[in-house]
């Protein structure tokens, strides 16, 4: 793959005045920013009550309990299409680093210290929650959260304008004072405190897998090739850690070995007991981070030749011809996550095919930067989906939990399409109509956190859930059955949090790691 010389930069057309300006890669954001929204929305939809296909595809409704069934649905890809954005944006990331001419012993020192703030995100997040703090949230509770969720600024925020090196660290050991304090007085009704065990599963796999993931990524950054090898000893790990042997004592390893946990003093337990923090298991989520992380060099080189032409003017492509493809390639998505879902493999199995035979042919005869680019992404997609439907009669069919190799090979390929159709429609055809997309996908930890620490602590505050818990059933009600005007609500709830996080991006307010 092409390199890139001393300070390059990302550019993007300039929507209003049409010229190349340093700015980030928007389809990425949007790509983000969908995940993180979509993963509000199934988190605040009406449990029990709707259509199987309105969750997850393991714990169907009514009981919600956990069935190892085959299948996917919507809900099952907003956790994989947000993996693969964090693989996409570490060349983006690490790039700019290595251009500024950081050694590759601070580029190590970095990607350990973003997992450990990664983790410590995971683990406050967990203790702050209300329904952590008060399985039965009074008004005090939706207070305590509010102010939880603003303790976060001072170690993880990001503000306009540039601050002193020493008031930056100022504000962030206050911070980790602040957020020692808190948890060291944290207790449940019942008296549960504080536990180093108590974190968000979520937040806890990004965790590892971005450091996993930098790490391959760094010292394979030349060479593709290498990193599928990586990819190819990942999976080997994977399978042979289902067998005995040493391999999955490793692969299980919670704890120092040749240590006793027990005979160690509890001050110390949180060193030889590390599964707090390292999740050696979430490698097999490497499947869609890698991939992420060969789309991201991609899209860098693609970025880079904008200084050299015009995303539109260069195109040999007409433009009925790039909706197409955008078409086709969500028409992909609907495909796989209906027909794994209904389990109608080999319909879904010929309807890809002939979907790949089209959009193979609309790929053809590339000649600019951004048709080689998009040519790119939609053989890449086409080859991680292939190769997980290959995969998908193991372990009893696709599954996000357990999760199964096909699931993280086939949401790669759904994820790269997605990216492939943002990028028609944002980055070449410069249509604003995914901007609460973008700048959420710009401030996606806020988004994570914003609907239980903010949105759902004002409104309960302010009485206005009650109103709404009214509101919906008796407007909708004759219109729609009781559980959609349920979903409808927890759209509204979804697009509010959506507006809290695109107003703070645009006042250069984030949360970051």
């Amino acid at each position: 793959m092409k390199r890139f010389s001393k300070g390059a930069v990302l550019f993007i057309m300039n929507s209003t005045q049409g010229t190349l300006t340093a700015q980030r890669a928007l389809a990425l954001d949007a790509l983000r920013g969908f995940a993180i929204l979509t993963m509000v929305l199934s988190g605040v939809i009406p449990r029990g009550i709707l259509p199987e296909w309105m969750y997850h595809a393991q714990t169907p409704p009514p009981a919600h309990d956990f069935i190892p069934v085959p299948g996917i649905t919507w809900v099952d890809l907003v956790f994989p299409f947000f993996l693969f954005a964090l693989g996409a944006a570490i060349p983006l990331a690490f790039s700019k680093r290595i251009s500024r001419g950081v050694s590759t012993s601070r580029l190590v020192l970095f990607i350990i210290k973003r997992g450990f703030l990664l983790g410590a995100f995971g683990i406050y997040l967990q203790h702050i929650r209300p329904y952590s703090i008060n399985p039965s949230p009074e008004t005090g509770t939706w207070f305590a959260a509010i102010g939880g969720f603003l303790l976060l600024f001072l170690v993880w925020g990001r503000f306009p304008g540039k601050l002193s090196a020493g008031l930056k660290y100022t504000i962030q050991i206050a911070g980790w004072l602040a957020l020692a304090i808190v948890l060291y007085l944290w207790e449940q009704p019942d008296g549960s405190t504080f536990d180093l065990y108590r974190s968000d599963i979520i937040i806890m796999i990004l965790a590892n897998v971005a450091v996993y993931g930098s790490f391959i990524w760094l010292f394979t950054r030349k060479s593709i090739l290498l990193r599928l090898g990586c990819m190819g000893i990942v999976m080997g790990a994977v399978l042979a850690s289902g067998e005995s042997g040493w391999v999955q004592s490793i692969w299980t390893l919670t704890s120092i070995p040749g240590i006793d946990p027990d005979n160690v003093p509890a001050w110390l337990s949180w060193l030889v007991e590390f599964d707090w923090l390292v999740k050696i298991g979430t490698m097999k989520y490497l499947f869609i981070v890698i991939p992420g992380t060969i789309a991201g060099d991609f899209l860098l080189e693609w970025m880079q030749t904008l200084r050299k032409e015009h995303p539109q003017k260069s195109l040999s492509w007409d433009r009925q011809r790039l909706w197409l493809i955008a078409g086709v390639m969500v028409a992909f998505i609907i495909v796989l996550v209906n027909g794994l879902h209904t389990r109608w493999v080999p319909y879904t199995l010929l309807s890809f095919t002939v979907l790949t035979g089209v959009s193979l042919y609309l790929v053809r005869s590339s000649r600019s930067w951004a048709e080689q680019f998009l040519k790119r992404l939609v053989q890449w997609g086409i080859f991680w989906i292939l190769l997980g439907l290959l995969f998908e009669p193991y372990d009893e069919g696709i599954k996000k939990d357990p999760v199964t190799i096909s699931y993280l090979f086939v949401n790669s390929g759904m994820a790269l399409f997605l990216l492939a159709s943002f990028t028609i429609i944002i980055d070449i055809f410069r249509k604003r109509w995914f901007n609460l997309l973008i700048t959420n996908g710009q401030n996606p930890m806020v988004a994570y956190v914003g609907w239980a620490n903010l949105v759902q602590p004002l409104l309960n505050i302010l009485g206005i859930v009650v109103l709404l818990d009214r509101f919906f059933p008796a407007v909708f009600g004759p219109i729609l059955t009781e559980p959609w005007a349920g979903a409808l609500q927890g759209l509204l709830y979804t697009f509010l949090v959506a507006l809290v996080v695109h107003f703070l991006t645009k006042k250069k307010i984030f949360l970051r790691s």
